[in-house]
């Protein structure tokens, strides 16, 4: 009898130790980083662009692109006046690939249109729109601060370039500047499919949300 006591002493010491052996790989997070690819759509409230085009959204008499000193400048800056601009806001495609569970590398396309219907003076009806866009290839960078199996938190900044254009009955222009994305804060929500949502400086707006997919 006392030989089975020591038996069952024996087992129930080693259960017990292998519970509390067990106790620290529970308390960790035991999700591993894996190396991928994610691909997202966003739409942005406010881009850079709005402020670049900000000379073409007014009720004047026409953009200062007709303001010349030649007789046909004139007389157009007085047949037609301009009503109010609009924007498309910036619809932006991103694909990123995550190299570390802290950092990832994007490659953000971005665009932003506008457009502005111009009248007659003499008769108040539309003659013609005044049509631009801006397109957009920024490399990003993204730091993760903020980590977990649902929930990803970042900061991030991108600098490339924009080709905007301009299409008026007299001009047809296309211009390359520098494009830039800083983006002070970022969440991502979800696991395969997820909800993301950003504060930014630059072309992919000054507010977004949109939806993305890792694989």
């Amino acid at each position: 009898m006392g030989r089975l006591h020591c038996i069952f002493l024996a087992v129930a010491l080693s259960i017990l130790a292998g519970s509390a052996a067990d106790l620290p790989a529970r308390g960790k997070d035991t999700t591993s980083f894996v190396r991928g690819s994610e691909l997202s759509l966003t739409w942005g409230v406010a881009p850079l662009d709005y402020i670049l085009m900000g000379d073409n959204f007014g009720t004047g008499p026409f953009p200062d692109v007709y303001d010349g000193n030649s007789i046909t400048d004139y007389l157009y800056s007085r047949r037609y006046y301009g009503g109010n601009g609009y924007i498309t806001g910036a619809v932006n495609i991103a694909y990123s690939y995550r190299f570390k569970k802290w950092f990832e590398l994007s490659l953000i396309f971005s665009y932003s249109g506008y457009f502005r219907q111009f009248y007659d003076t003499m008769t108040d009806r539309p003659a013609f729109r005044q049509n631009g866009f801006s397109v957009s290839f920024v490399p990003f960078v993204r730091f993760v601060w903020l980590n977990r199996p649902v929930v990803k938190m970042y900061s991030g900044l991108g600098i490339g370039c924009s080709f905007a254009g301009d299409v008026t009955p007299l001009e047809r222009s296309t211009v390359i500047i520098p494009a830039i994305d800083i983006t002070p804060i970022g969440i991502k929500v979800g696991k395969k499919i997820y909800g993301l949502a950003e504060v930014s400086l630059g072309t992919t707006g000054a507010v977004s949300a949109g939806i993305g997919y890792r694989f």
